[in-house]
């Protein structure tokens, strides 16, 4: 069995002949499939199933079988494919469930990993989707993916003319969606791309505490607000100081004014919520952003993690911060490591090595010594994660060193202390 994505409650992997029954309770269902004029009959089933095995090996991707993880049901069918579109061969995200498993938020959850799959892993530079006119539902999880409608067009099927409306998504949006994204939360990293600031600032700096040009980060925050699925209410950006200190964003803090505000969010390093539409930020550039979700008790943190306050438990701070004001257990929280300085990267002291040495950090895990010693931040905070009790299959790492795709991400050890940051956000989503 070969899984291509996992996301919290979902494997993606390639079909296999043995699933043809699994396919027919899909495609022979009417309703499912009442965009493609009818069911399929056993023949069409096993050419639909025949196509996609011949994509994998052509094309190297395809549509996937949709399992859901809890159960081991194969409920339905996701991927990417090769379309036409104006005269040239364009990826699309595809997406069709059962009817048992309709309004569970498995389509967005499972599309939005195929779009992020389709950046990072097969380098695309846009996405599409190509949608049945009448498909209100499949075009309701295209807006909510981030894809806005560009065009109409008529395909041709089974003799019928279909008019369907195109949607497309750019990787070069400024912004990087988490696969943690869900129904109910939206957790986000900026890039360096799509905004207005100039010089070690450009373009895309959200955070107003490095020096930037005030107008320009007014700006850049419009920009990165008007491209979320949800306009926040709030966007909260502490000045940290690479401490363990957790700030509550509750009645009391935002019923202050701007005054009291500005000075309970000075020396924060993470930021805890229950209340929907306040977007929790951390500013980093080659520190490490963590991202948690508590989907049972429908709580969030944004976590700032650089080697002290890695060193210095910042990540289980919020955790038992979570746990005491909302009841979270670690089995509870999914999680994402966001882009930040890899092992490979991070250069250190010998003083930094003992620091983590004294902490009981495990040094064979997070350590390796070239002509000096290199500390891995993502897996020292992965262990707080686990050391709480959050599945490893709940925990997200992005994977992207900021230090070597400093064309892409903010890095000050690239462009030094006077320069942008990338926000790290997350937001549960309003009603």
């Amino acid at each position: 069995m070969k899984v291509i994505l996992e996301t919290r409650r979902l494997l993606l992997r390639e079909l296999r002949q043995e699933d043809f029954d699994d396919a027919c309770l899909l495609l022979q269902d009417p309703e499912v499939m009442y965009a493609y004029e009818g069911p399929f009959s056993r023949e069409e089933v096993q050419a639909w199933l025949d196509k996609q095995l011949r994509r994998y090996r052509e094309d190297g991707f395809g549509l996937w079988a949709l399992v859901e993880k809890s159960s081991g049901a194969l409920i339905g069918q996701c991927g990417l494919t090769l379309q036409d579109y104006k005269d040239r061969r364009v990826p699309e995200i595809g997406y069709l469930l059962r009817r048992a498993y309709w309004h569970r938020g498995f389509a967005i959850e499972a599309a939005r990993a195929c779009k992020e799959y389709a950046f990072r892993t097969l380098g695309f530079r846009e996405v599409y989707s190509i949608i049945r006119d009448t498909n209100l539902p499949s075009q309701q999880v295209a807006l909510r993916n981030g894809m806005n409608r560009v065009d109409r067009m008529v395909k041709h099927y089974k003799g019928v003319d279909m008019p369907h409306l195109v949607f497309k998504v750019s990787s070069d949006t400024g912004l990087l969606r988490h696969l943690l994204c869900q129904p109910e939360v939206c957790a986000f990293s900026t890039t360096r791309h799509g905004g207005v600031s100039t010089g070690t600032y450009a373009s895309l700096n959200c955070t107003p505490y490095t020096g930037d040009d005030p107008q320009s980060v007014s700006r850049n925050q419009e920009i990165l607000l008007a491209s979320l699925p949800q306009r926040p209410r709030e966007l909260i950006i502490p000045w940290q100081t690479h401490g363990t200190r957790v700030l509550p964003i509750d009645d009391a803090f935002l019923s202050a004014n701007e005054e009291q505000r500005h000075a309970l969010l000075q020396g924060i390093d993470a930021l805890v919520t229950d209340r929907p539409g306040i977007c929790l930020c951390i500013s980093t550039a080659d520190c490490i952003p963590i991202l948690l979700y508590d989907w049972k008790h429908q709580a969030i943190a944004a976590v700032h993690a650089g080697w002290r306050g890695t060193v210095n438990f910042i990540v289980g701070h919020a955790l038992e911060q979570m746990r005491i004001l909302y009841g979270t257990d670690g089995a509870d929280i999914s999680a994402v490591i966001g882009p930040g300085i890899s092992l490979a990267a991070f250069e250190v002291g010998d003083e930094v090595y003992e620091a983590f040495r004294l902490a009981g950090f495990p040094m064979d895990r997070i350590a390796r010594k070239q002509e000096k010693w290199h500390i891995d931040l993502w897996e020292a905070n992965r262990l707080q994660l686990l050391d709480f009790g959050v599945p490893s299959a709940a925990i997200e790492t992005a994977g992207i060193c900021t230090y070597t795709h400093c064309d892409d991400f903010f890095s000050a050890r690239r462009l030094g202390i006077r320069s942008g940051r990338m926000l790290t956000g997350i937001m549960l989503n309003y009603v």
